[in-house]
């Protein structure tokens, strides 16, 4: 829930957005994707072991969302909270209208959270604490985000960096090819590099690729701590 790519349709790739989690190890281990009931909606994600949310997740419609932890800078981390932060972007995908579903939820004891939702467009959501703040972003580029918790200014910048320069020498990328630079990107600091790793303590856990059609998913998922990958496909409604 920490690296989170967009990259907009081109004449050889579908859109592609690729997310990084960097968590615990220790943490109980999340599911591999698979389709989950929230509240009567069909969801298909990687299902959070301890909390039962994601950090990732489709609908139906083909709505996506990604959670990314902190919002505009680090924040005290004083559990217990009210509900898990992936609980709130499972409940509020299913409810269709993830925005507006937003716009209408008591936030409070929620610790702070970054929720980016593609549909047509690319729509930003920020909890700090205290106030909800909306964005939106242009999709026919591509765009980069860092979790505020993880990263400091400098380094969420310096990031933006390596990713404009990748875009420089991949015109028209692949899935193969971001996949790649999630799992090598950087400059050989592997506290805040793309695949990140703090001494066992904090690490990149899994990455996922979603390949999106106009009609067609495909869910590329590795799971780095169990060495395990899966790739699905299926059609949306839209």
């Amino acid at each position: 829930m920490c690296t989170l790519t967009y990259l907009p349709e081109t004449h050889s790739s579908p859109r592609l957005i690729t997310s990084n989690r960097d968590e615990s190890p220790e943490r109980k281990k999340a599911g591999l994707p698979d389709w989950h009931n929230v509240e009567g909606s069909e969801l298909y994600f990687p299902k959070d072991g301890l909390a039962g949310g994601t950090w990732l997740a489709i609908n139906t419609s083909g709505i996506i969302a990604c959670l990314l932890n902190g919002a505009f800078e680090q924040h005290d981390h004083n559990p217990p909270y009210r509900k898990s932060r992936g609980l709130i972007l499972t409940e509020s995908l299913a409810t269709g209208n993830t925005v507006k579903s937003l716009e209408n939820t008591d936030l409070t004891d929620i610790e702070p959270f970054t929720l980016v939702i593609f549909n047509d467009g690319i729509k930003e959501f920020r909890w700090d604490g205290k106030r909800k703040h909306y964005d939106s972003f242009d999709p026919a580029k591509p765009h980069i985000w860092s979790s505020a918790q993880l990263y400091t200014p400098d380094t969420i910048e310096k990031r933006k960096n390596w990713f404009n320069e990748w875009l420089m020498n991949h015109e028209n990328p692949t899935s193969s090819e971001i996949l790649h630079f999630h799992h090598f990107g950087g400059e050989g600091d592997i506290y805040n590099d793309i695949r990140m790793n703090r001494d066992g303590q904090v690490q990149t856990t899994s990455i996922s690729c979603i390949e999106q059609g106009s009609d067609r998913i495909t869910f590329h998922h590795n799971d780095l701590l169990l060495n395990e990958e899966q790739t699905n496909s299926f059609n949306t409604t839209n």
